[in-house]
């Protein structure tokens, strides 16, 4: 039985995310959840004595905390492949920024879809001479959801970076050509490197993702059995 995020790949936390998102009847719920994290059928935990029943429920709590966020490594290892991540929008192919957008903006959590744009095997280029189908495969059933949640949050964190810094300078050139004051343009400047920098001092982006982990807020009611 799964019992801590750290033994949670990815491919589970997505389940458990479609469990929530369904809103069943609460001991509906928690029996799907449970069958997910032991890997058991409904009806064989149905048929186990309610003693063990209960020590699984309880095995099953740590759900109802916030994942913490892992530290983003250089590569991965997962199923024998070493995969390096894109972590920057600017270092993505065309195709890669493309499939990462349809990914992101289909219904529900494309934590594997997502991911495979990110995660690259190393020494290839994105989507030459590998399968991606075979790199969602790998996340699903190998990467720790910690380490899942640390790319996601790093990536969308790096790219809130580049457009503030875009955006800024922009917005500073083209009022520089329309002969705003150097009074003017240094204040705005100092205004949108604050904005940066709050950025920067954001848990690597882990509290903007934080409204994707729907466990803990959803399954936070269960009553006790």
């Amino acid at each position: 039985m799964i019992t801590s995020y750290d033994d949670m790949p990815v491919g589970v936390y997505e389940k458990l995310t479609a469990i929530v998102e369904e809103k069943m009847p609460e001991d509906a719920e928690r029996l799907a959840v449970l069958s997910v994290l032991t890997g058991k059928s409904e009806d064989e935990l149905l048929d186990e004595p309610l003693g063990k029943f209960r020590k699984q429920m309880d095995a099953a709590g740590f759900l109802l905390v916030l994942p913490r966020p892992a530290v983003v490594r250089k590569r991965y290892k997962l199923d024998g492949v070493r995969y390096v991540p894109t972590l920057r929008e600017d270092k993505m192919t065309a195709g890669q920024y493309i499939d990462f957008q349809t990914y992101a903006g289909q219904k529900g959590d494309q934590w594997a879809g997502i991911l495979s744009c990110i995660l690259v095997p190393e020494g290839k280029t994105y989507n030459d001479g590998y399968d991606i189908g075979d790199v969602q495969k790998a996340v699903r059933d190998h990467l720790c959801i910690l380490d899942a949640i640390a790319l996601r949050a790093f990536f969308l964190n790096s790219s809130a970076l580049l457009t503030a810094a875009t955006a800024r300078c922009s917005l500073l050139t083209q009022m520089r050509k329309a002969g705003a004051p150097l009074a003017e343009r240094e204040k705005l400047k100092a205004k949108m490197l604050r904005v940066e920098a709050a950025l920067r001092a954001d848990g690597g982006g882990f509290r903007a993702l934080t409204a994707w982990l729907k466990l803990p807020d959803a399954l936070g009611m269960w009553p006790a059995l």
